[in-house]
């Protein structure tokens, strides 16, 4: 007599009695963007545009902020933007936190524990290419300095590592990684007017 058979199904026959095995759905990880407007011993609270969001920070959420994590959220800003990665919602709502990140207004952020990486873009004129930066004025007449390095992407109809391919006068945009504390930006993409293919693009989540 056959005393153990598995099924298609994931149901399990053990002599004449059957079997649920317990199972649970994994909860996708979704990302979520508010004003930070409360921070509290072990939560903090998301403005949004018709409500506010609690997020529960534990013992295992990475907070992240100018480039570094932070021991605790008593160390971002009232009032600024925060990105928060979660994988769980609790019986009230609120949202469990992996990773909490606070970045400047106008940045977007590659949001990946431990390999987070806040990216600023500019956009302008070429002033200049020199000692492995490269100068751009914008169109509210200010400047905008990013160094440039070997792993720096050049798009000018095809992609390249060679900054001779620029020209004082092109139109020029740039996605930057931020490097702090001094808030360096270091380009990981350069492109003329003709625009990059859009699989070169980072995205913001």
């Amino acid at each position: 007599m056959r005393f153990f058979r598995r099924a298609a199904t994931g149901l399990v026959l053990l002599g004449s009695t059957l079997v649920i095995p317990q199972c649970s759905l994994a909860f996708a990880q979704q990302i979520v963007l508010g004003r930070l407007s409360k921070i509290e011993p072990n939560s903090i609270t998301l403005d949004q545009e018709a409500k506010s969001v609690r997020v529960l920070i534990g013992s295992k959420t990475e907070l992240w902020r100018r480039g570094v994590d932070v021991q605790d959220d008593s160390q971002f800003v009232l009032g600024r933007d925060a990105r928060v990665l979660y994988s769980g919602v609790a019986a009230d709502g609120s949202l469990r936190a992996i990773l909490v990140v606070q970045f400047q207004p106008g940045d977007i952020v590659k949001m990946v524990p431990h390999q987070v990486v806040e990216y600023r873009s500019c956009t302008g004129s070429l002033v200049s290419v020199a000692n492995g930066t490269i100068t751009l004025r914008a169109g509210d007449n200010k400047m905008c300095v990013t160094q440039v390095d070997a792993k720096t992407e050049i798009w000018h109809g095809q992609i390249s590592h060679d900054l001779s391919v620029l020209r004082v006068g092109d139109d020029i945009s740039t996605q930057n990684a931020v490097q702090y504390p001094q808030e360096n930006l270091v380009a990981e993409k350069v492109w003329t007017e003709t625009g990059p293919p859009t699989r070169h693009l980072v995205a913001s989540e």
